[in-house]
């Protein structure tokens, strides 16, 4: 296997889910449109994710999300099966590495810039589409949900819930509209978009806990920092992402 390589530039290929290529004809490793050898060395590509992002031959795989592939290897099949790594053994954890996550090509990055790139990773997931239940606050007992696409726009500035990507929605929010991005322990597999119009709260399912505390935290932190460079202040919860009901508490108790 290859060692890292101080003096390579790192190379990040953001990986999401629902990836759609009709020229895809060879998925290769873990259905990312590459070969590699067992040198993790790429040596051929199809048309795939990683040809997409900018991934060429020759390039080397060092790690997933900042932390070496031999690291990730033990955490995923264990430190007796990660030894002696091999094309074979990689393709193989590779297919239980959950999306999004940012594939790191030639050399790691620090882990200021691992963060970013994470973060990097669910906006471009964002910007394609996430299929999520969405909860309606007028529903009765036989359409309480319905299935839906939570999306932003190119610039990432509005979020917007629709039937499918691209519809006609009622339900755009401007990220300087956004409040709170929230969950709670009761219910921790729902996030409420909350804003200073409350009636334009929207409240998703999603389909696990690990996903729902994802969504909530980066959509938050996206939105924060969008509206600290708008110079928009006292929007959104400074101190941090609350619960749904402790933010409207907040909001109503507050001057």
């Amino acid at each position: 296997m290859a060692d890292a390589n101080s003096t390579a530039k790192h190379f990040p290929c953001h990986i999401v889910n629902g990836y759609q290529n009709p020229n895809q004809k060879e998925e290769h490793s873990a259905g990312l449109g590459i070969e590699i050898n067992d040198d993790l060395k790429v040596i051929r590509l199809g048309d795939g994710q990683c040809r997409a992002r900018g991934v060429t031959v020759g390039m080397v795989m060092m790690g997933i999300n900042g932390k070496s592939i031999a690291e990730c290897a033990k955490a995923a099949i264990g430190e007796d099966a990660a030894k002696n790594l091999n094309a074979d053994k990689v393709g193989k954890m590779m297919q239980s590495v959950p999306k999004p996550y940012t594939l790191d090509f030639n050399a790691l990055p620090n882990e200021t810039v691992a963060k970013k790139e994470l973060d990097d990773t669910f906006m471009s997931l964002l910007q394609q589409g996430i299929e999520v239940t969405k909860v309606h606050k007028d529903g009765n007992m036989f359409n309480r949900m319905a299935r839906r696409i939570v999306h932003m726009n190119d610039a990432a500035n509005k979020i917007m819930v629709s039937k499918f990507k691209g519809a006609n929605t009622d339900k755009v929010i401007d990220v300087t509209e956004v409040t709170n991005v929230g969950f709670s322990k009761k219910q921790p597999t729902k996030v409420v978009i909350q804003t200073k119009d409350e009636s334009k709260d929207v409240t998703i399912k999603l389909p696990s806990e690990k996903a729902t505390e994802m969504f909530a935290q980066k959509l938050y932190r996206h939105c924060s920092q969008s509206q600290e460079d708008e110079g928009i202040e006292n929007v959104i919860n400074k101190g941090g992402m609350l619960s749904p009901r402790t933010h409207r508490k907040t909001v109503i108790s507050s001057p």
